[in-house]
């Protein structure tokens, strides 16, 4: 990886760490003693800080500093959650570097398994599901085509949890979002395999 490379990867980094700490560049910028205009020249990929600023940025963001040179090698895809109406962006992004800091660190611990002895299976839908869901009936139809293929029987399921985990779905939970507000989140993850 290149000098700008790096300052880019930084950059991107940074970006999210302040944005999942729910900070402004302003604020970041107060905490850590720099100017705004600091800050974006870091997330736009144009000064790295230096490493007493590094850990400053470190320790305002609640991250180590190992965390800005980590590469980056997941994606978020179809985030999808219902929400309460006064749910903020700043909210939203939180749980979203959350959500990719949780996955990142899943991706690196199935990574030091051999392929041979993965402990989480691959994912894989059931041939014949409708192309489209748009009635209760469908609904219903659907879940019991699932429970079918995945031999849950009619009963209530004990551990959702574990049943999707066992399946190959990693479940991320996160603590960001308000206790007094029940939001829903699903996130597709795109992790190496």
């Amino acid at each position: 990886m290149n000098t700008q490379e790096r300052l880019v990867q930084f950059g991107q980094r940074l970006l999210r760490a302040r944005k999942a700490a729910g900070l402004s560049m302003k604020a970041l910028a107060e905490q850590v003693g720099l100017s705004a205009n600091a800050i974006k020249k870091y997330e736009h990929g144009h000064n790295m800080p230096t490493s007493t600023n590094l850990l400053k940025l470190a320790q305002a963001l609640g991250v180590r500093t190992e965390y800005f040179f980590r590469p980056v090698n997941i994606t978020l895809q179809g985030v999808e959650y219902r929400k309460r109406s006064g749910t903020s962006k700043a909210l939203l992004d939180q749980v979203t570097g959350d959500v990719m800091d949780q996955a990142e660190r899943w991706a690196e611990l199935l990574a030091l398994y051999p392929d041979s002895v993965k402990p989480v299976p691959e994912f894989a839908l059931p041939d014949g599901l409708p192309a489209q869901v748009a009635t209760d009936a469908d609904i219903e139809a659907l879940a019991v085509q699932m429970r079918n293929h995945w031999a849950l029987g009619l009963n209530p399921i004990p551990d959702m949890v574990d049943t999707l985990e066992a399946r190959g779905i990693q479940v991320i939970t996160t603590d960001v979002a308000p206790i007094n507000k029940w939001t829903a989140w699903l996130v597709t993850l795109a992790l190496p395999r």
